[in-house]
């Protein structure tokens, strides 16, 4: 099936991205957090059940990664299964590299 690639899962990045200067790992870290202590502050244990599903859904792309939705040029999308979140990647020679991952909450 075209797209469809496998990666190891040591080989999910996340990298700066050169043409704003905004490191997207620093900005995904600082989301990320912020999310625990907002679903932490929601329910006790709920920031925990974030970040276990969050990861989770990251260390899929490495079985997964090129079936989810390419939605601009060489970027795919895949949805977190029980959070409203996209992680943005994309893949380079059989390499996963997260570029963001964004709150879809409206």
């Amino acid at each position: 099936m075209p797209g469809t690639r496998r990666a190891d899962p040591q080989c999910i990045l996340i990298l700066e991205d050169a043409s704003t200067g905004v490191t997207p790992q620093c900005a995904a870290i600082t989301l990320v957090k912020m999310l625990y202590y907002f679903y932490e502050q929601q329910e006790e244990g709920l920031g925990s059940y974030f970040l276990d599903h969050l990861f989770r859904d990251i260390e899929a792309l490495a079985t997964f990664a090129g079936i989810h939705s390419r939605v601009y040029k060489k970027f795919f999308r895949s949805l977190s299964k029980k959070f409203p979140f996209a992680i943005y990647y994309t893949i380079e020679n059989e390499i996963v590299f997260i570029r963001s991952i964004v709150d879809c909450r409206k």
